[in-house]
Formats: C-alpha cells, sequence, structure tokens
C-alpha cells in the first residue's frame, strides 16, 4: 500500500440460486431467486478487503476505482474460494439496474474458481434510487448478485441478493484505515473518503431544488444525435432549404441499393434520433435488416435537432404541409432513380402532417404509408383539451416565455420554466425524471403520458432530455384548432397557404390515398384512439380508401417507436404491410 492509502473490509452474506433463462435482471426477479435460495440453505458470503492505493487518483476517477481481495464461501463451490482479479467502484453511473429511478451503483466484480477449477465472474451492484433517502440503508446494503461462467456476460448461472447487516456494517466501519504515516495524515485520507462518500449520496437523495448548480444539461449517456445505434449503413446527411426560409435536415441510412426505400418523419419536439437508439434494436436497423436496405429520416421544422425552436415562431402544421415536406421529398428523389418506390411511416404531429400533406396533395407518388397514434381527427383527454386552451395563453402574454422543452429541469437558473418543472415533480409519483414529467406536462394526460413506463429500456427513460427537445405554443393553438373541428384542418387559409383545402379529412372525397396503415397502442394517452376514430370517419366519407386500423395492446404513444420490445412486438407488422406493397 501507497502512503496515503485507505482500506476497509465488508463482509455480505446471502443466498443465491440457479438462473432458469430467461432472467431480466429485475429486482424482484433477484429477490425471488435469492428465496428461493434460501429455502434451498444455498449460502454464499464474501470477505472482501477494500484498498484505495491513492487516495487522491481514487477522487479524481470519475469510476472511483479501488482493488479488491479477499475470499467467498459457498457450499456450492466448495467452501472457502479465493478471490482474483478483484475491483470496486464506490459510485458509477446506473447502468446496469433495470430499476428506472436508479441514478447511482456501486459495483463489485472478481473472479473465481471452484474445487473443479472452473472459473466463475462475480458481478454484483447496489443499486441507489433517486431523490429517496428513505431508501439509503436498503440501497447501499443491498448487492445485487450476479455469477457468470466462462467469461460469459449474457445469462448468469447463479442469481441472488446478499446483504450487509448492522453488526457488520458496525465491523466495517471499525476497519476502515489508511497507512499514511501520521496520524493527522491518516485523519485527512479517511476524511477525503468519507467526504466523497457523502457528497456523492448527496447528489442521489437530495431535490435538485437543493442542487441547483448542478450541471446536468451537459451529461450524455450517448453522444448527443448519434448515429452509432445503426451498423453496417453509410450514413449521410442532407441540408435542405425551405422556401420559407429555413434549413431543415434529412439523414439517409443506406446499406445497399433498394428498389422500396422507407423514409420515416417523427413526432413534435422528437427528431431522427427515436429512430436510430443505441440502447435497443431501433425501426432503421431492423428496416435494413429485412431488405429495406435505404431509409431516410426527415427532421423537420419540429426536430428536437434545431436551434431555432427555442425562440419565438408562429410555425403550424400548414409550414409543415407546405414548405418542409414537399422540399424534403424533393431532395429525397434527387438521390433516387426514377422508378424507386417510397413508403412512408410517421409518428404523432409528423403524421397529421404528412396525412394532410397527402390530402392536399402537396406531396404524392407515395407507395404505402403508416401513421401512428393520429391523423385526421386528433382527439385528447379532457384534461388535455383544457391545457391547450389556456397553455399558450399564459405562456405567451403572462409569462412570456418562448418555449417548452423537456430539458428545461436540467437548465441552469431559476426561470418560469424551471419552478414549473419542479412543480410538476412534486406532483408527479410515477417516476422521478424531471425530464419525463415536463414531457408528461406538455402532452396530453397520463402518469405518464407520452409511453408506459413498463416497454422503455431503463437508459432510454434516463436520456429522454436527449430525445425530446424545444417547442413553441403555435402548433398547440393548431391542434386546439383541429380538435375544436373534430378533425384535421389548416390553421389559417390566407395569403400563402389560401390553396390548402378547409378540412384536410373531408377532401379525401377528392383524393385517393396509397395504401394506408393507421395503428394505435391502446393505451395512449396523449391521442388515445384517434387513428381508430380517423379510420371510422374515412371509411364514411370515402369508402374506397385502401385503409386499415391496427391496435397494438399494451403500447402507448411514443413507446410504438421507442420501446425497448419493440422490434419483437410492433417492427413485424410495419414489416409485413411494407412487404404487401412493395415493387
Amino acid at each position: 500500500m501507497t502512503s496515503n492509502s485507505v482500506y476497509f473490509t465488508e463482509d455480505m452474506h446471502g443466498f443465491i440460486e440457479k438462473v432458469i433463462s430467461p432472467f431480466d435482471g429485475e429486482a424482484q426477479t433477484f429477490a425471488t431467486i435469492a428465496n428461493e435460495g434460501e429455502i434451498k440453505d444455498q449460502n454464499f458470503k464474501f470477505r472482501l478487503t477494500i484498498n484505495i492505493e491513492n487516495i487522491e487518483n481514487f477522487i479524481n476517477d470519475k469510476e472511483l476505482t479501488a482493488k479488491a481481495t479477499g475470499y467467498i464461501e459457498s457450499p456450492l463451490f466448495g467452501g472457502r474460494r479465493e478471490v482474483q482479479d478483484g475491483v470496486f467502484n464506490l459510485f458509477v453511473e446506473s447502468k446496469v439496474s433495470k430499476d428506472f429511478d436508479s441514478i447511482k451503483e456501486m459495483h463489485y466484480t472478481f473472479q473465481f474458481s471452484n474445487e473443479f477449477n472452473e472459473t466463475f465472474n462475480f458481478y454484483a451492484f447496489k443499486n441507489i434510487h433517486k431523490q429517496d433517502i428513505s431508501n439509503m440503508w436498503k440501497d447501499t446494503t443491498t448487492l445485487y448478485t450476479q455469477i457468470f461462467k466462462d467469461g460469459s456476460r449474457e445469462t448468469p448461472v447463479y442469481a441472488g441478493i446478499l446483504r450487509l447487516n448492522l453488526k457488520d456494517f458496525t465491523k466495517q466501519m471499525m476497519t476502515l484505515n489508511s497507512n499514511s504515516k501520521s496520524c493527522l495524515d491518516r485523519i485527512h485520507s479517511i476524511y477525503k473518503f468519507m467526504n466523497v462518500f457523502a457528497e456523492n449520496l448527496w447528489e442521489a437523495y437530495t431535490p435538485e431544488l437543493f442542487n441547483p448548480e448542478k450541471h446536468d444539461w451537459d451529461e450524455h449517456i450517448f453522444p448527443v444525435h448519434t448515429s452509432k445505434g445503426v451498423s453496417n449503413a453509410d450514413v449521410t446527411h442532407y441540408h435542405v432549404d425551405t422556401e420559407d426560409g429555413l434549413t431543415i435536415q434529412v439523414d439517409r441510412f443506406k446499406r445497399s441499393e433498394c428498389r422500396d426505400i422507407v423514409v420515416l418523419i417523427h413526432g413534435l419536439s422528437n427528431s431522427t434520433d427515436m429512430f436510430i437508439m443505441p440502447e435497443h434494436y431501433n425501426l432503421v436497423q431492423f428496416l435494413n435488416n429485412n431488405e429495406y436496405t435505404d431509409v431516410f429520416s426527415i427532421d423537420w421544422r419540429g426536430s428536437g435537432r434545431h436551434k431555432y425552436n427555442y425562440i419565438p415562431n408562429e410555425y403550424t402544421f400548414d409550414h409543415i404541409v407546405k414548405y418542409d415536406l414537399p422540399a424534403a421529398f424533393q431532395r429525397i428523389r434527387e438521390e433516387l432513380p426514377e422508378n424507386t418506390n417510397i413508403h412512408v411511416i410517421a409518428h404523432c404531429i409528423g403524421s397529421v402532417a404528412m396525412s394532410a400533406a397527402l390530402s392536399s396533395e402537396m406531396v404524392s407518388g407515395i407507395k404505402s404509408f403508416i401513421s401512428n397514434s393520429v391523423s385526421f381527427t386528433p382527439q385528447v383527454h379532457k384534461i388535455a383539451k383544457f391545457k391547450l386552451k389556456v397553455a399558450p395563453f399564459f405562456l405567451d402574454n403572462i409569462f412570456r416565455y418562448p418555449y417548452l422543452s423537456p430539458q428545461i429541469p436540467y437548465m441552469p437558473g431559476n426561470s418560469f420554466a424551471k419552478w414549473l418543472s419542479i412543480f410538476q415533480s412534486l406532483v408527479r409519483r410515477e417516476c422521478k425524471e424531471p425530464a419525463c414529467h415536463m414531457a408528461s406536462f406538455m402532452w396530453g394526460w397520463g402518469f405518464p403520458a407520452p409511453f408506459e413506463h413498463k416497454n422503455l429500456h431503463p437508459l432510454t427513460h434516463k436520456r429522454i432530455k436527449d430525445l425530446f427537445g424545444a417547442t413553441t405554443t403555435y402548433y398547440y393553438r393548431h391542434i386546439s384548432k383541429m380538435i375544436k373541428n373534430r378533425e384535421s384542418v389548416p390553421f389559417h387559409r390566407e395569403k400563402d397557404f389560401y390553396h390548402l383545402p378547409e378540412s384536410y379529412l373531408q377532401n379525401l372525397v377528392n383524393v385517393e390515398l396509397p395504401p394506408t396503415l393507421l395503428v394505435s397502442g391502446n393505451k395512449n394517452k396523449i391521442f388515445p384512439l384517434s387513428n381508430k376514430l380517423s379510420f371510422e370517419e374515412i371509411k364514411k366519407i370515402s369508402p374506397n380508401q385502401n385503409i386499415d386500423y391496427r391496435e397494438i395492446e399494451g403500447y402507448g404513444h411514443q413507446d410504438i417507436f421507442i420501446g425497448q420490445h419493440a422490434a419483437e412486438d410492433i417492427f413485424p407488422t410495419f414489416i409485413n404491410f411494407l412487404n404487401k406493397n412493395r415493387a
């Protein structure tokens, strides 16, 4: 040990049991397996000495890494066995726990061999819950344990829970010491260790209100707008200028030439990012792997990637219909052979705009169209309807705030919107992610509103502030008008928009849609059953339209695309529809 080292010994005891696949990694699953191990008296314990060789290097290490030596003891592995290559991380960003409210983890990693010289990898974590000091004892004394064989990290052969009881905790504190030469130096080294320990707990457990200067706005799990979720494809970015003076973006993910290409259109304040998420099997990768090897995505003016959404503007869906989509599709066609078939998959407000563009014939020549959540007949919960009526007036005229965004809770300062986000976090108990609270405030009515929590990957939940950007209030005003009219209509049919039809829905009497699949989750809390209503209304006014409706069990609004199991539950439905309508 070096002269400014810190060390302590930790004993933990519990029960483990063999894992029967599949293993989902949920806390309850660990508990169930541990209970089975206890019934069979399959005990497991370890004694580890945690050695911080240099306290200065330790506190400047982002992952607070130390060495771990000692032994495990269990009848399942031949009694007492020596630990090898042990590593301890005091606090790291949450990346293993399936708990949405996990903010930090303590990691224990080492190898050991049984009496037959078979090698096992021990990988365990303690889960620190966000802003819940009542859980501190449980969080810091409960170790979720996985044991893998032969270097694999896919499915553990054993799992369970180890615990630190009060007696062992007291012993552990008695072993906390330092090898520093003088008594004062030892005290100083131990103080530094305890200080970094306490600072991390304070940061985890105290509400945002007491951490006003915490710099969360520039912390990202993945690089912002990363394309690392798409492999084996060439990525190209096209900047497209619109007639009214904006620049939008079209991204292309091309693996090989394809007669049938797919164009993706995101929702308001989302972006192409929702289709290329690295944390799970995403839509672009799924399309590329299923013979749709050339995929485009349009970041229209409402994209979270565009900084002009952070300043006041009066854009409505009609701007998207007249300026964005025609320009984007023209640019896409310039890159393709003339005989290429174009299929479109659109979400939320992107779907409303694409539906209106087809009805007004601002976009034509589409081979097939998949619309998620809402298209020609937006409808919302009565509380969401009230919010749409009053929020734009108060934001624009009373508080004079230019935009709303789930990123607001992470911004510095104490603006009105920051206090609004704090209020949302006080009244919403479904999770402790303030960006999730703000997204639910901005859209629909539910706890949460945009998705079903159970459908999200924990990393997705933690990066909501990166997946949703800013929006101004005129889109809300336009939605409110459509809801009042009970159908999709232009905001103002004057000047540049005079040529648009009086009703995008009613104009379907004069226009033939491409083969269209309307989709919605049965737990949609943003536009509940709007696409079902659209299907029924279209069939009334234009019964010969080639349309179908599909309701997805157990899904909401956004999770149709960003759900961690969407590739299993939903995307095959998209592929089947596309295949029916391809060349």
